[in-house]
């Protein structure tokens, strides 16, 4: 999580509909319950982006 994203959550989340950008979107989709099958982070802009795949968990994973 860099400094942009701390200091800008405020002010992003009421003017984007409560998106936070502080958030680990990562650990959001896996508690969801998906299985993430690639995942690829980087930086743009001073800010963290995460591109990837989940699918849905089945029961035997």
């Amino acid at each position: 999580m860099t400094l942009a994203e701390c200091l800008v959550t405020p002010v992003w989340s009421r003017a984007a509909g409560g998106c936070h950008p502080a958030r680990d979107i990562v650990a959001g989709i896996r508690e969801a319950g998906f299985v993430i099958e690639r995942c690829d982070r980087f930086s743009f802009r001073h800010f963290e982006h995460v591109l990837g795949v989940a699918r849905p968990a089945r029961g035997d994973d």
